[in-house]
């Protein structure tokens, strides 16, 4: 019997939408229209700033010809954001460096300028050690084993917060700033 011949595809929602300099002029106006006074920015405009919102901005401003008083704004709040020992919080206040500091550190290494901070983030980074990676936990695997799942517990990767298992996308982040 005959093949039928192929039918074209149902446009994807994702192609309709606009490309090329429209797009990155939208998406450039939208972040500069909507960071904070303080120079970072939150999970939606007008929300508090946030280190991943504020990252993840900078790092897109980057990409394309920005304005530099955004970027450098940016810039300011991350590295104020920035706790002693060299990792970023979630948010300011917090008092705990989290796995956002991969994220704040390959940002300020992209934009240039702030390598102290970098680096110290980058420490930071690498000293964090994940839960499962530590001899109680090594003991307590090897007293009671799991039954129904196992884990390769020599296979080291990064945590979401300090003293917690690690996790696929946390490990990937800390894998790009390494990578930067």
């Amino acid at each position: 019997f005959p093949i039928p011949s192929p039918q074209p595809l149902t446009p994807n929602p994702v192609s309709l939408m606009i490309s090329g300099p429209l797009r990155d002029s939208y998406c450039e106006e939208f972040l500069v229209t909507n960071q904070n006074s303080d120079g970072g920015w939150g999970f939606h405009p007008a929300a508090p700033s946030a280190v991943e919102a504020t990252a993840w901005a900078l790092m897109a401003l980057l990409s394309a010809p920005a304005p530099a008083d955004a970027c450098t704004r940016a810039r300011d709040w991350l590295l104020h954001a920035q706790l002693a020992d060299g990792s970023w919080p979630a948010f300011p206040g917090h008092t705990q460096g989290c796995w956002v500091t991969s994220l704040a550190s390959r940002a300020l290494h992209l934009q240039g300028g702030s390598q102290n901070s970098v680096e110290r983030g980058l420490h930071w980074v690498l000293n964090a050690w994940p839960a499962e990676g530590t001899l109680w936990w090594r003991v307590r695997r090897t007293l009671f084993p799991a039954r129904e799942a196992r884990q390769d517990s020599s296979l080291r990767g990064w945590n979401w917060t300090p003293g917690t298992a690690s996790w696929v996308e946390p490990t990937a982040h800390a894998l790009l700033l390494l990578r930067a």
